[in-house]
């Protein structure tokens, strides 16, 4: 599995790269009022309209910082019904496409109530990377708020 890899703050964290669409510059983004803090707004990409994620407000508290590498990773988010979205998550210093053959992922042991979305863990003498589980990301109810499933008229 190839990872990419990002940091929030000075921790490094990575997404299987089977669910990134692209990876776009930070642009402004439109805010959605009443939204959780980490909801940092929506955004027009190519005519679809994409809620994006702050993972750094997320994890941290505190809001990305608007930095060179700082990117929204737009990555394929899974829905009701098998049904595919488009989810932004803004994140800093993008690192890089790791090689599988170097990073071996395994179960922490510890598991965070208020942190689903954290997954197994890699380490070596350099560093520890940890998996974020893109399917975990979202509470259901702000996943339903945020990707309203309508049907297809006629079914």
């Amino acid at each position: 599995m190839n990872t990419l890899s990002f940091f929030v703050g000075k921790n490094r964290y990575a997404i299987d790269t089977q669910n990134v669409i692209e990876i776009v510059p930070w642009v402004t983004l439109r805010e959605l009022p009443h939204a959780p803090e980490y909801v940092a707004g929506m955004l027009n990409y190519r005519g679809i309209v994409v809620p994006v994620i702050d993972l750094t407000r997320l994890m941290t508290g505190t809001p990305s910082k608007r930095i060179l590498s700082t990117r929204i990773v737009l990555v394929s988010y899974p829905g009701k019904n098998d049904k595919e979205h488009t989810l932004g998550i803004l994140t800093e210093q993008i690192a890089a496409i790791d090689d599988p053959e170097k990073k071996r992922f395994v179960d922490p042991g510890i598991t965070v109530a208020d942190a689903p979305y954290l997954g197994n863990i890699s380490m070596d003498e350099k560093e520890t990377t940890q998996m974020v589980r893109i399917e975990a990301l979202l509470p259901e109810a702000l996943r339903e708020t945020l990707f309203t499933e309508q049907e297809t008229p006629g079914s």
